[in-house]
């Protein structure tokens, strides 16, 4: 535990007054305590009414009496309730003489504890009605009425003294009867309160005698316990010695322990003086309240998460501020490893989506992995933030690989600067507080900066540490932390579903969500466009605007919204005296300067100097600075400490690619080296759609990639032939299959960096599998978006090698060492769920953990290229038999046919299993794909049938025709059982 030394020393405190405060500044008066209060008004109600006799007195006294000894609060609060409704039966006017007179008629007699703790650079409540601090420290007064004031004085907006049960001067704020504390209870600025004081640390009650002396503090108790039921830090009652013993009894359950002061009240002035913290350790506000720089930081990155919205980026302002986010997606499994796993005949298994806030409070080292768009950079701010408010004084802390340097302490350096910027150390020198470390997109493909980092992160004191990957680093990344003596949690980003993008819909405009959702979803499966938390923002807000744009692909899509940025669609105030065309030119020629002068940022002087040179070729007459400036008002660009750069990686490559278009030079850059300008060369294709020169370059990397000898795999190994000579147990009809959780889970995937980014990457500083999967996006990409090229012939070969390739990426990457460690989290995790191995728990580890690799790969021939435009080049392949040649290329054909879902898919996917040989990527993952595929009502459904009865008779061969018949049956019934069920289930008419 904390001292209380500690404590004040981090500003991490809040003080709450009680009426011993109030006694003594005010030299005992009787008014000062709650007690007094009331007999005072019994007295002020006789004098003022004839009708109310000494019985009524009487009865009112038993009843403070009786609740002082019996311990019961409800008891005093009627006493006191019928004191209010006497007096307020003479009028408004005698209630509020009688708080005028026996309340803000108190004067300070004694200041000396009243200044103490007004030298505490820290928010002051009290449950008092007087103003005797206000009076001692010349402060002003606000009560839980004002909830915008009230919320101020929590925040330390104001260094006014805060009333929780009302002020004198205010009388219907004044709290008495039992009406009055139901008002409290359902008023907004306690709710308000409850939420801003679950973000501070410690509470120090003072004032607060034992026993039923003051009400309002048994009240205040039971707020207490409400605000923090499983708080993790404590807070302090202080008393005196004679008082420890009853105050922990009384406190035993609520995290709050007993302070003692000194034997004596006249002890409290002291205590407080010689705890005060030093002046120089802490720094103040502009009212002359301690900063929290802890909660400050918070603040900061949680506001980082809306505002890099994309959202928030074409709003003009009017999102600013609001809440435009949905947690994060989070699996214990790759998505694309097949979160609707069937892998136990006749019985549905789902790999359930986790819980970010139970993530949080049970580990302190994460692995976090997406892709483009799935919202890496977003998921771990959001980790980040709530593993700071789960730790209380931990401050997070947010840097990106980019921000490390090669230098003797890459991350240390970069984690100083980030902690400076936000204001929790002033200087490089000084010793960082405890603190949460987030560091984004972190990469193995640059090995002696990556190694000295993930080095620095386990060895940071951060108390949580939270990397961000990119999908196809993390078996590197995994590793490598292995081999540092760390084992990470896993956590990997999912697709949305209908659900997310519907909740999605109505942060972003709740009147028309029903119609932006029902939109977003019709275009992302008519384009086959991935349900990724960018993808769907973008299309979400070009709904909104009621833009149309053409939506091949992400970069049709990212084109048409960022031209909304420039102006078009929405009537941005422009003070440029340039049209969307000339700034998108503008754009494009700092994008082409920064590629060639190889920096992702530049210092704000050079980002003027670049726009004005590119201005000045131009022949335009237009500000840089003021060019500038629109750009980063819209978003398009940004500062980053005293560099500019584009807000996004996806901005600066679709610039850089526009520029492409038009510059013969810089286009000849780029195509020239493919793979080391992957990303602009993806944009680039998507944008021209007829580069034939560009195509025709792609074989020789792919004959490059093919030339590397690489022996069968484990995932291509025959499996053996299971035979059966038994006829199969009775159904019970209905029993073989369990309704999936939830209909629309299929629908589920992968972020978009805010990071700066970098595009190059050598070939010969990469692990093989890195590169790999580099090619294959880039071959993918360029083959699926130059669908304008009309020479057939070189697109069907493109393609037949590109299968090729993706089927041995499965090889390679089952063959990858690295790959162990990752298996290993992934089993750790999915062991840690529960998993009852007699259920068939082990059979469903063993199953996730083999199909990781072709996991990767749908996941990769998804999001790169499934496209409906590919699908005759593919019937074409099929028909010349090619694709049947070896497993590797089969495979990869079948999971391509499985995605596009052309017509008769299931049909051709089934002629070519009746070839193939009994492998267990075949007969397991793929099988278990179809069987999912069936149940959630893929169609044909004849065709997806006989495809998953063709897949079931690889595995087994029978001893006799009845035998093979009845065993077909029983696992025919059992899937058309699971279709049926799945199909009507409440959660499928809800999708």
């Amino acid at each position: 535990m904390k001292s209380f030394q500690q404590v004040v020393s981090q500003s991490d405190v809040i003080f709450i007054v009680g009426t011993g405060v109030s006694a003594a500044t005010s030299g005992n008066a009787p008014t000062a305590t709650w007690i007094g209060l009331v007999r005072s008004g019994i007295q002020r109600a006789r004098k003022i009414d004839a009708d109310l006799g000494q019985d009524w007195e009487e009865l009112v006294e038993g009843l403070i009496r009786y609740g002082l000894k019996t311990g019961s609060v409800e008891t005093v609060i009627k006493a006191a309730g019928m004191v209010s409704t006497a007096l307020k039966q003479v009028g408004d006017v005698a209630f509020s003489d009688w708080l005028r007179d026996d309340i803000g008629g108190l004067a300070v007699r004694s200041s000396s504890v009243a200044s103490a703790l007004l030298s505490y650079p820290f928010p002051i409540l009290t449950t008092n009605y007087d103003t005797l601090l206000e009076q001692a420290g010349g402060r002003q007064s606000k009560d839980w009425t004002d909830t915008v004031g009230f919320h101020e004085v929590v925040t330390r907006a104001t260094d006014a003294i805060g009333h929780l049960h009302g002020v004198w001067n205010r009388p219907d704020s004044v709290i008495l009867t039992e009406g009055d504390y139901a008002k409290l209870l359902a008023h907004e600025s306690t709710r308000a309160l409850e939420q801003a004081m679950a973000t501070l640390k410690s509470v120090v009650y003072v004032g607060f005698g034992g026993g039923l002396s003051d009400p309002n503090f048994s009240t205040l108790l039971d707020w207490h316990r409400r605000t923090f039921p499983q708080s993790s830090v404590f807070h302090y009652r202080l008393c005196r010695a004679d008082e420890e013993e009853m105050v922990a009894r009384e406190h035993a359950n609520d995290h709050v322990v007993p302070l003692v002061y000194g034997s004596r009240h006249a002890d409290l002035p002291t205590f407080l003086a010689e705890h005060a913290p030093a002046s120089a350790t802490l720094v103040t506000n502009e009212v002359g309240l301690a900063r929290d720089v802890v909660q400050e930081a918070r603040d900061l990155l949680r506001e980082s998460i809306t505002n890099e919205s994309v959202l928030v980026d074409a709003g003009g302002g009017d999102l600013v501020g609001r809440e435009l986010v949905i947690p994060p997606i989070l699996l214990p499994v790759p998505h694309a490893t097949f979160v609707r796993e069937r892998i136990r005949r006749g019985r549905s298994t789902d790999v359930e989506r986790l819980d970010g806030l139970a993530e949080v409070e049970s580990h302190d080292f994460f692995v976090v992995v997406g892709d483009d768009g799935s919202g890496l950079t977003t998921a771990i701010k959001w980790l980040a933030t709530q593993s700071s408010e789960v730790l209380g004084s931990a401050a997070p802390i947010f840097v990106r690989f980019t921000d490390c340097r090669v230098k003797r302490d890459p991350l240390g350096i970069a984690v100083i600067n980030a902690a400076t910027s936000c204001g929790l150390v002033h200087d490089r020198t000084t010793i960082l507080p405890p603190h949460v470390l987030a560091i984004d997109d972190v990469t193995a493909s640059i090995p002696r900066l990556s190694d000295r980092v993930l080095a620095g992160i386990v060895d940071s004191q951060a108390i949580v540490k939270i990397i961000g990957c990119r999908q196809g680093d993390e078996d590197e990344v995994v590793s490598r932390l292995r081999a540092l003596g760390v084992t990470p949690r896993m956590l990997f980003l999912g697709r949305m579903r209908k659900s997310d993008i519907l909740a999605l819909a109505q942060k972003l405009a709740p009147t028309e969500s029903a119609r932006l959702a029902e939109h977003t979803v019709r275009v992302l499966e008519a384009e086959g466009l991935r349900r990724t938390p960018f993808t769907v923002s973008l299309l979400l807000y070009l709904a909104l605007r009621g833009t149309a744009a053409e939506t091949r692909n992400l970069t049709s899509v990212l084109d048409a919204y960022t031209a909304l940025l420039l102006g078009i669609g929405d009537p941005h105030a422009n003070e440029t005296g340039l049209t969307e065309t000339d700034l998108t030119a503008v754009l494009g020629k700092f994008a082409e300067s920064l590629i060639w002068d190889e920096k992702p940022s530049v210092r704000e002087s050079e980002a003027l100097r670049m726009i004005d040179d590119a201005l000045s070729k131009f022949g335009w007459q237009a500000s840089a600075a003021a060019v500038l400036n629109f750009f980063i008002k819209q978003r398009l660009l940004r500062r980053h400490g005293d560099s500019v750069e584009f807000a996004r990686y996806t901005y600066f490559t679709l610039f850089a690619a526009k520029r492409a278009l038009v510059d013969k030079e810089f286009r000849d850059l780029v195509v020239a080296d493919l793979f080391y300008y992957q990303p602009v060369a993806i944009k680039l294709a998507a944008l021209s759609r007829a580069d034939e020169d560009m195509l025709e370059r792609l074989p020789l990397l792919i004959d490059e990639e093919l030339a590397d000898n690489v022996g069968p795999g484990s995932p291509y190994e025959p499996v053996p032939l299971i035979t059966i000579d038994e006829m199969p147990p009775s159904i019970v009809v209905g029993s073989s299959a369990e309704p999936p959780s939830d209909s629309d889970s299929e629908e589920i995937e992968f972020p978009e960096s805010n990071s700066a980014g970098g595009f190059g990457l050598v070939k010969a500083d990469m692990a093989t599998t890195a590169r790999l999967h580099r090619t294959l996006s880039l071959v993918s990409s360029v083959l699926r978006d130059l669908d304008q090229v009309e020479n057939l012939e070189l697109k069907r070969r493109i393609l037949v090698d590109t299968l090729e390739l993706w089927g041995r990426f499965v090889t390679v990457l089952s063959a990858d060492a690295s790959l162990a460690d990752l298996r290993s989290a992934v089993t750790r995790h999915l062991d840690e769920a529960g998993d009852d191995p007699e259920s068939g728990g082990d059979k469903l580890t063993e199953f996730l953990s083999r199909s990781i690799p072709a996991g990767v790969a749908i996941g990769g021939i998804e999001m790169t290229l499934s496209s409906p435009k590919l699908a005759s080049i593919l019937d074409t392949a099929l028909e010349s038999g090619e694709l049947s040649r070896t497993n590797e290329r089969l495979t990869a054909a079948l999971l391509l046919l499985f995605l596009l879902r052309s017509p008769r898919w299931a049909g051709k996917a089934t002629a070519l299993v009746e070839h193939a040989e009994a492998t267990w990527v075949l007969t397991h993952f793929f099988h278990a794909l179809c069987q999912d595929a069936y149940a959630q009502g893929a169609a044909p459904e004849d065709e997806v049938l006989a495809l998953c009865k063709a897949l079931y008779l690889k595995q087994q061969t029978f001893s006799s025709a009845d035998i093979r018949s009845a065993h077909l049956n029983q696992y025919e019934q059992a899937l058309r059982t699971q279709r049926a069920r799945s199909r009507h289930s409440p959660e499928a008419t809800n999708s």
